[in-house]
């Protein structure tokens, strides 16, 4: 069969950094099928040129995430409208948590739940043998007469079938366009934070040393593919083992040793094993760590495993890094149960600790009720009206500045004011402990927004 996989343009980083998602499908895909990958940076092109663009398809394989849904779901429209026979495939993270209503709102034939790399490969032998998607766990299917059926759940891939699958199929990445390439050692975490809708958040399943080492010298031998020698580790969390985190920095400075890296890691594990000098022997170009909340109580509600003191310890200790300014802190800010009161605390705790460290500015992202996350399963226990799946048909659903929290409408625009003044005058910025809103509401902080740097 003809396999087209693609997924509609979402992040930034989609231009720099071509999706695992889809070279991982391939790998497994080109086997036994012809595969063609259309990326993110060539969609809009792919979309123009309809019908041309897909007329030697018969399997049209759609990546797909709570961002790009909507503009997925036109696309998929768009596209059976040119070809009303054409075998409509979806999966990835939201049509994992919204299978049902994801068939039901668009044309897509079948929902792939979870990962793909056997389930896809299943039904894509099952149509060539000429039997419909009946038995096939891990899937969501329309028949015939456009009734929707759920299939059984699909095991998790263990560690050992993840070592024996298919290396990532680079060669298919089109040369000189993208400046990043992914590379995975791990799946999953060992963490539960509230907010996070990892689709397979069961315990962490690794890679072999022996199969990175094969991944590390493929990348080696197409290193001219791609615009620069940079490797994002796309983990859900890099930093959980210590064993395969030195293993891999060790593979990386023997096979590239010129290779610039990125990855998600943990302050507590980088903390607990000691992990800074194992980076600072390599080329970074950025370390990024969730913190989320700048106070303590949010800490402990979102079930991130931190505490103040050890977010202050750990941004002393990157005083002494060589890549201190690569270290890139993320916080999130409109939990539900959030007044401008914790909102603020959290702006002036990450401007302040991003300073202190002599890092980058920090990244502020607004909370927004993620598919598969605990906020959006068990909301009442968040102060969170229940999201419905009908939700993310909004484009707009992740956008709304604080609009999830308990902060006033007519304060909201405030808030957003004192957070850009604090961003552009970083490092010289003044974090505010007294600030009155529009409405009248006065933020006294009484002096929780002051932090005592020993080291600084």
């Amino acid at each position: 069969m003809r396999v087209v996989l693609f997924m509609p343009h979402t992040l930034s980083m989609d231009s720099t950094t071509p999706p695992m998602s889809l070279l991982m499908l391939a790998a497994v895909v080109e086997r036994e099928h012809d595969v063609r990958i259309v990326f993110p940076i060539d969609f809009d092109a792919m979309m123009a040129t309809l019908p041309a663009s897909l007329a030697d398809a018969d399997v049209v394989g759609v990546s797909i995430n709570s961002f790009n849904w909507y503009r997925a779901r036109q696309t998929i429209g768009e596209i059976r409208r040119h070809f009303p026979q054409l075998r409509i495939v979806i999966g990835g993270p939201h049509p994992t948590h919204c299978d049902r209503h994801c068939l039901e709102t668009s044309a897509a034939d079948v929902a792939v739940r979870g990962e793909g790399e056997a389930t896809f490969p299943d039904l894509l032998g099952a149509w060539a043998a000429g039997r419909d998607a009946d038995g096939i766990k891990g899937l969501t299917w329309k028949d015939r007469d456009g009734a929707i059926h759920v299939n059984p759940e699909r095991e998790l891939i263990s560690a050992a079938e993840l070592d024996a699958l298919p290396l990532p199929a680079y060669h298919l990445v089109p040369p000189q366009r993208y400046g990043f390439v992914p590379m995975e050692t791990s799946r999953g975490c060992r963490y539960r934070c509230v907010f996070c809708g990892i689709p397979t958040p069961r315990g962490i399943r690794q890679f072999s040393l022996a199969r990175v080492e094969r991944n590390l010298r493929q990348l080696a031998a197409l290193r001219d593919r791609f615009v620069q020698d940079g490797i994002f580790l796309c983990d859900d969390s890099f930093s959980a083992h210590r064993e395969r985190v030195v293993g891999t920095l060790e593979l990386l400075r023997t096979i590239m040793p010129d290779a610039m890296i990125g990855c998600e890691a943990r302050i507590s594990e980088l903390q607990r094993d000691d992990l800074f000098l194992q980076f600072a022997a390599n080329r970074v170009f950025l370390i990024q760590v969730g913190v989320e909340c700048g106070y303590q109580a949010g800490l402990r509600r979102i079930k991130k495993g931190l505490t103040l003191d050890m977010i202050q310890d750990f941004a002393v200790a990157a005083t002494r890094l060589p890549f201190r300014y690569q270290i890139y802190w993320s916080y999130m800010i409109g939990f539900p149960w959030e007044t401008a009161s914790e909102v603020v605390q959290t702006i002036n705790f990450a401007f302040d600790t991003a300073r202190a460290a002599g890092s980058q500015q920090p990244q502020l992202n607004v909370f927004s009720p993620y598919p598969g996350s605990d906020i959006a399963a068990r909301p009442e226990r968040y102060g969170l009206s229940p999201p419905t799946p009908a939700l993310y048909d909004d484009p707009a659903w992740f956008s709304q500045f604080l609009g999830y929290s308990r902060v006033a409408p007519a304060d909201r625009p405030a808030l957003q004011t004192y957070l850009l003044g604090i961003h552009r005058s970083f490092p010289r910025h003044r974090a505010l402990s007294v600030l009155r809103l529009p409405t009248g509401a006065i933020v006294d902080l009484g002096g929780k927004s002051s932090v005592s740097w020993a080291a600084t």
